[in-house]
């Protein structure tokens, strides 16, 4: 996946309120996609069918979005 795919679902995964994530990107990449106000809760090794090992790594959001403060919520910084 581009870098430019990743910034762009993370601009998306901002405005939402998910509660779970799971994506194959480590905390310090993830963070430099630009997602706001995650945890990593868990991570594990998996190995797909083609017998090719990756990690999965599982986030919590940690603030709820609030569409009428999304000014505010674009200007402040990342954190984990």
């Amino acid at each position: 996946m581009s870098k430019k795919d990743c910034k762009g679902i993370s601009e998306i995964l901002n405005r939402t309120n998910f509660r779970i994530l799971a994506w194959y990107f480590g905390p310090d990449k993830t963070r430099q996609t630009g997602l706001k106000h995650f945890e990593l809760i868990h991570q594990e090794p998996m190995q797909s069918t083609g017998k090719e090992k990756f990690t999965v790594y599982v986030y919590i959001k940690t603030k709820v979005y609030d569409p009428l403060n999304a000014k505010e919520w674009e200007d402040e910084s990342h954190d984990e």
